[in-house]
């Protein structure tokens, strides 16, 4: 997202923060994304982030995965398309170790499953990032993130 705009900030008993983020102003989309300052006062890192929109049951938060990852929940987005992306710790939109998209509902939540094989990490640690993009102008619409190790 670009540009989100900030609907709600809220800060957990954790030590997270949640921010209910929107990719524009009028949209109805919104995703709960989880920021956790690192040292107590450093930089910001996103720890996870959540949609309604899409579900994921495969891989679990913060399991060891190997190559190629099983895939598996339930989404509703634009032509039922959700694209998926392994990224190591440290990369940004527009990098991965491996990408791949899976189908869900169109016009209401149904499963998706599927698999996504990716080039060797030089992190133990990185995300599988499931998420919609802009038919205007392709920036992301919203996203379910879970962090992962690799080693599987």
């Amino acid at each position: 997202m670009p540009a989100p705009v900030v609907d709600s900030v809220t800060t957990r008993g954790d030590g997270t923060t949640s921010v209910i983020v929107r990719p524009k102003p009028a949209s109805p989309v919104k995703t709960d994304v989880v920021l956790l300052r690192v040292g107590g006062d450093g930089p910001w890192t996103v720890t996870q982030s959540t949609t309604s929109h899409i579900t994921v049951d495969e891989p679990q938060l913060d399991a060891s995965i190997g190559s190629p990852v099983h895939l598996a929940g339930t989404s509703v987005a634009f032509e039922a398309v959700v694209r998926v992306e392994v990224r190591g710790a440290g990369q940004t939109f527009g990098q991965s170790l491996g990408a791949t998209t899976v189908m869900g509902g169109g016009t209401e939540m149904q499963p998706f499953a599927g698999e996504v094989a990716f080039d060797a990490p030089t992190t133990t640690s990185g995300a599988v990032v499931f998420f919609t993009d802009s038919a205007e102008d392709g920036s992301i619409v919203e996203a379910t993130v879970v962090p992962v190790t690799f080693g599987a």
